[in-house]
């Protein structure tokens, strides 16, 4: 089960720690418990005991869902390339997490539609601070926790291959998804959504910047190399794949 996101600007200002998840993912043993997991992985590998405090209560945070995680994790062991890996592991957080998830599908996406070239953190201001005021139900954030969110939130969707650039300014970086990463996107959605037919019209496409033809287009390739079932009359979609959880995918993915 995929569990519902859950607002944590912790996540986003400590950083979405994509290599150090790599490395976790890569060692992760399922006979080991999932402390030792996350002490065997990252013991010893930064420059400060509370660094790793840190990086480690983060990640415990981030996975500590591990039947949703766990398939994300044993794609890295399965030889999943680290570029490829990232793409399913920004799907996991923009699935899991806010205000990441609002940040990408309602905010960047609208601006990389529009055509924005620059991005930086204080454009996302407006948006941030009445999401905050929806979502977060606490106290007015002080103006540094403001300003660490939304330049966390930069950050991270620069660190998941959204983005690229330096402090001040970004640009997007948007690439193509994998045929393997696209059967992936397409059997996590249906289980975020509960349905196969509701993975077409899925916000959750925006968290790889794809609109609703992109995603007609991106299906009818798939359909076209017999990677999955995919056929429109109308309103109507009919979309199977051989994989009905995200389990199945990666216990079946070979790199």
């Amino acid at each position: 089960m995929i569990p519902a996101p859950e607002w944590s600007t912790r996540l986003v200002t400590v950083g979405m720690l994509v290599d150090e998840s790599f490395r976790m993912a890569r060692l992760w043993n399922d006979q080991k418990s999932f402390d030792d997991n996350f002490e065997s992985s990252l013991a010893g590998q930064f420059r400060s005991m509370s660094l790793e405090g840190a990086v480690k209560a983060t990640l415990r945070r981030r996975f500590r869902a591990i039947e949703a995680a766990s398939p994300v994790l044993l794609l890295a062991k399965q030889g999943m390339p680290f570029h490829e890996w990232r793409d399913c592991l920004r799907l996991l957080i923009g699935a899991t997490e806010q205000p990441f998830r609002s940040f990408v599908t309602e905010w960047l996406f609208g601006e990389y539609v529009r055509g924005r070239y620059q991005v930086r953190s204080i454009d996302l201001h407006p948006f941030l601070a009445a999401l905050w005021k929806e979502m977060a139900r606490t106290k007015e954030p002080t103006r540094y926790s403001f300003e660490r969110t939304a330049t966390g939130l930069i950050k991270g969707a620069r660190d998941l291959g959204l983005l690229q650039g330096n402090k001040s300014n970004h640009a997007f970086a948007v690439t193509p998804l994998s045929d393997e990463v696209a059967l992936f996107y397409v059997v996590f959605i249906a289980q975020v959504e509960g349905s196969f037919s509701k993975v077409s019209t899925s916000l959750l496409w925006r968290l790889a910047m794809l609109g609703p033809a992109e995603v007609h287009a991106l299906l009818l390739r798939l359909h076209q190399y017999k990677r999955l079932t995919y056929d429109v009359a109308g309103s109507l979609v009919a979309l199977e794949s051989k994989h009905r959880s995200i389990e199945s995918f990666a216990k079946g993915y070979r790199a």
